[in-house]
């Protein structure tokens, strides 16, 4: 009996050492940035994570749940408190009397903040309240991924506590009132939260700054999504066209709400043999403080009024349609529908497509957190839906094409 008991005893421990081992060479072996295909990353993601909730157990994910807005707190106060910049961009470990003299923060809540951030794998611990750097944490000694996540973590937290109060006060409707949503109900104002921000310096501040920082890589990457929609064919077909209102110029792209144009700017640096005349537009108080472009005009609209210009090659909408409800957005698409020239003019829309079926955190959360403005993230029907309604016509849509690039589609619409 006692030899089959300790053969009992070392089949677990030799396996598990076993199961280790094996995690570790596949780990070692992945690169999170490598060219994998995103079906080929999903389902690498849907192993693992049916591992980890064996090992885990049901309670918790649970708890990883209830407990998301306490880890969403403590990272937002740790940026506040200046941790990251204490670390720097090194491996070198800091315990919490460092930490204490370094930021001017109390030593025992440095201990519970960094007790969270490491539960919630960022930052390691080391040893006891000693801390060191691990890829997540990293990330944040780049100011522009810090601003970008202070913000993200933020602006729109307060009032999604709210959620289902608001959500019983409707009857549990889909939230798609652009002039009742969860923004206004929580504040108890009528005004849109965009002219709402212009009255509150600091959440502005904060708003601004996210909007900025998270441009600055993803308005490259969707200048490269537009330049892959522009063959030589169009780039030819653009200059035997006229402009019915710019005489002066054949127009190519309008970039619609594009803000300071760094879309435009990328393309035109890009694709010096794209021909045609390139105009961003938005609210004054975005296009005053665009700097001057050579190639690209500046024009100030309001894209719920008629769209000045006619006949263009391309309507582009970047990150726009996804703030709004469907009733709100067919207002915004009625615009370009009615100048555009059929045969010939298109609308060109980068946002996210939800899938039908494994929606990433990323993507269904960010859904949720637009509820807030009545907003969502569509999936390909209901972007089909909403653009088909309007006498539009899906003819394409382009797919990432591999799980390190852009999160966003590109979808394409002509005249039925």
């Amino acid at each position: 009996m006692l030899p089959s008991a300790a053969l009992t005893l070392e089949r677990p421990a030799s396996m598990a050492a076993e199961y280790m081992n094996g995690i570790k060479v596949i780990s070692e072996g992945l690169d999170s940035t490598s060219g994998m295909t995103l079906h080929e990353k999903q389902g690498l993601l849907s192993a693992a994570k049916q591992l980890v909730d064996k090992l885990e157990g049901p309670e918790t994910g649970i708890w990883k749940v209830v407990f998301g807005p306490q880890a969403n707190a403590a990272l937002r106060s740790a940026i506040e408190i200046r941790i990251f910049e204490v670390f720097e961009d090194n491996n070198e470990p800091r315990n919490a009397d460092q930490l204490a003299r370094q930021t001017g923060a109390e030593k025992l809540l440095l201990v519970r903040i960094m007790r969270a951030l490491t539960s919630v794998g960022i930052f390691t611990e080391v040893g006891e309240e000693t801390y060191t750097h691990n890829m997540r944490s990293k990330l944040f000694t780049n100011i522009t991924f810090r601003t970008m996540m202070r913000g993200m973590s933020s602006i729109l937290a307060p009032y999604l506590v709210k959620l289902p109060e608001y959500l019983s006060s409707t009857s549990f409707q889909n939230p798609s009132n652009g002039e009742q949503n969860l923004f206004q109900y929580t504040m108890n104002t009528k005004m849109d939260y965009f002219d709402w921000l212009h009255t509150q310096p600091r959440d502005l501040e904060i708003f601004s700054a996210a909007m900025q920082a998270s441009s600055q890589g993803s308005q490259s990457a969707a200048a490269e999504l537009v330049s892959s929609q522009f063959p030589l064919s169009d780039v030819l077909n653009c200059g035997t066209k006229n402009s019915e209102e710019l005489q002066e110029e054949n127009v190519l792209i309008v970039d619609v709400g594009g803000g300071r144009g760094k879309v435009l700017d990328d393309l035109r640096m890009a694709r010096p043999d794209l021909q045609g005349g390139m105009i961003v537009q938005d609210l004054p108080k975005e296009i005053d403080g665009r700097e001057p472009t050579p190639g690209i005009r500046s024009m100030a609209h309001d894209f719920f009024t008629p769209q000045p210009i006619k006949g263009a090659h391309t309507y582009f909408f970047r990150h726009i349609f996804h703030d709004w409800p469907d009733n709100v957005c067919i207002k915004v698409l009625q615009q370009p529908t009615l100048a555009m020239q059929k045969g010939y003019s298109r609308i060109l829309i980068v946002d996210s497509v939800l899938p039908d079926m494994g929606a990433s955190v990323y993507g269904s959360l960010l859904d949720i957190n637009m509820m807030a403005l009545s907003g969502i993230e569509r999936t390909e029907k209901q972007w089909k839906k909403l653009l088909e309604g309007e006498g539009l016509k899906v003819v394409n849509i382009q797919w990432p094409a591999t799980s390190g690039g852009s999160r966003d589609c590109v979808l394409e619409a002509v005249l039925e």
